[in-house]
């Protein structure tokens, strides 16, 4: 006798059936995560190790406090509020500097390009020997420096080991790209000023703040130091509240914060300041300020500065901002503390620095809001031209192996994907699998700066300790031993430090600890 089964019956019916079925199909994979099998004896199971550590996530350099569970390190956070330059805080980059720990799509293995023109997955041993083979018969041809490297950011003690390395070897010395380099500003400060060195700013000093484009609240500069004098400067007290204007093209985190927000175009940064210039040397407020303005002549370079980019020009660039950005150089006369800084993003990057640096000396805040310190901290970063001039000659074939750490210059550099296809080969020492990993010839993985030992110069001119807080990935610990790598290459390899150096090419475990200091 069958059963009658009616349609609400049906329903209940089906939707158990597929609800079963989606379960039992779709169970994800079961993930893990295991305990030292021997764990130190220091450390007690279930609970939280803090060690003291520098983060490396930009040049900066904070101090930071890295929590770690049975041997991982699980959360990263401000050192306490003693600390000099970071006063305990953390930025957002560098707290989400485990997620680059952990990123499961972080490379683990070599890779080598086949005969069909791929990328496919090889030995420890087979890569050094393609490394090997590559650089050592481009270095015995003794035909100048075929072989440069390209390096990002990478620690201190990484480059000034890859320095010396490059001095041993004959190699061409290493190429510094990054994004938001101060060397810039550092050129734009020796032809005003003659001075050596990156200026610092002083936020907390300063009445009103005049951003150009400068993102000093995200990426730009030391976010940390920089909110921190912020806050203060935009506090009330004794009697008075800075006031802040961002200028840019975006009303980024940075414009949210500060009283007001002036559309400026991408790369309008010099014609801006040259019309807030003019603002400040003839608008009502420049008369009643001539005691304390300092006049233009006595900088030798201020008046070519200033007419190599006409105001008519300037101010046709800007449209309808430019009445505004007048009467914001007026205002600047009439504060008491002004501060002007750009990004300094572009090809006008050092025309935009030096044009604020001359803004600055005119207000009479050279020493004040912006201090030149002795000795200057060189910037970091190779000029913009220094990285053009090395892909320039690896179109030209005068480079024929460009050896690449931590940099991404296929995505950061307009038509740099089309010269790297041109080079005879390509080595990538990298984390992720990145646009310049993909057009390389061999890849290999490195470790993390949360699994390197090094120092770092920090931006308070004081050198901080790198410590090593977790073990590299065991992934990664197959290889044959480093002074096999690439030995016995080159006219300098019967050296005793030659060579030998240059199994740090691929820095697995980073490099000596540099002098105590704040972490």
């Amino acid at each position: 006798m069958s059963r009658h089964v009616d349609r609400r019956e049906f329903l209940r019916i089906l939707a158990t059936v597929g609800a079963g079925a989606a379960v039992g199909y779709n169970k994800p994979k079961p993930q893990y995560l295991h305990a030292n099998f021997e764990p130190p004896e220091d450390r007690a199971p279930g609970s939280f190790v803090l060690y003291a550590t520098t983060c490396r996530e930009c040049p900066a350099g904070c101090g930071v406090w890295a929590r770690t569970l049975e041997g991982r390190a699980v959360k990263l956070e401000g050192n306490p509020p003693e600390h000099p330059l970071s006063h305990g805080a953390l930025c957002a980059r560098g707290q989400a500097a485990v997620q680059s720990l952990y990123n499961p799509d972080r490379l683990t293995k070599p890779l080598a390009r086949g005969d069909d023109g791929q990328l496919h997955e090889v030995s420890w041993d087979e890569a050094f020997r393609r490394l090997n083979q590559s650089v050592t018969q481009l270095l015995a041809d003794g035909r100048g420096k075929p072989v440069a490297w390209l390096i990002g950011e990478i620690s201190d003690s990484d480059a000034d080991l890859l320095e010396l390395l490059s001095r041993e070897t004959d190699m061409r010395g290493p190429v510094n790209l990054r994004l938001l380099a101060k060397t810039p500003l550092a050129c734009a400060a020796q032809n005003l000023f003659g001075y050596q060195g990156v200026p610092e700013l002083q936020l907390e000093a300063a009445d009103l703040i005049v951003a150009l484009e400068a993102d000093f609240a995200e990426s730009w500069g030391n976010p940390v130091a920089q909110i921190h004098g912020f806050t203060r400067a935009h506090a009330y007290r004794d009697g008075r509240l800075a006031r802040a204007v961002f200028v840019g093209p975006r009303q980024s985190t940075t414009a949210s914060i500060c009283d007001e927000w002036i559309p400026l175009a991408p790369g309008r940064e010099a014609a801006a300041l040259r019309v807030m210039i003019e603002g400040m040397l003839h608008g009502p407020a420049a008369r009643t300020a001539t005691g304390r303005m300092a006049p233009p002549a006595e900088i030798a370079a201020a008046g070519a500065l200033l007419a190599a980019i006409p105001l008519a020009e300037a101010e046709q660039a800007l449209g309808s901002s430019s009445a505004t950005l007048r009467k914001l150089g007026e205002e600047l006369t009439a504060a008491k503390a002004p501060l002007v800084f750009t990004s300094g993003l572009g090809p006008d990057a050092e025309p935009a620095h030096s044009l604020a640096l001359l803004a600055m000396h005119l207000l009479g805040q050279t020493g004040r809001t912006v201090r030149f310190p002795s000795p200057g901290r060189p910037p970091r970063g190779s000029a913009i031209e220094e990285v053009r001039n090395l892909l320039n000659d690896v179109e030209s074939g005068a480079v024929e192996a460009l050896l690449v750490q931590e940099a991404n210059p296929a995505f950061l550099l307009p038509g740099a994907a089309e010269t790297l296809q041109k080079a005879r080969f390509i080595a990538c020492f990298t984390m992720q699998f990145d646009e310049t990993a993909a057009l390389a010839h061999l890849v290999l993985p490195i470790h993390h700066s949360l699994e390197n030992w090094g120092d770092h110069a920090a931006a308070d001119q004081t050198r901080r300790r790198a410590a090593r807080l977790v073990l590299p990935s065991r992934l990664l610990l197959r290889r044959p031993r480093r002074r096999q790598a690439l030995s016995g290459c080159g006219s300098n390899a019967s050296s005793s430090s030659s060579l030998r150096w240059l199994t740090t090419i691929s820095p697995i475990r980073g490099a000596t600890t540099g002098p105590r200091g704040w972490s």
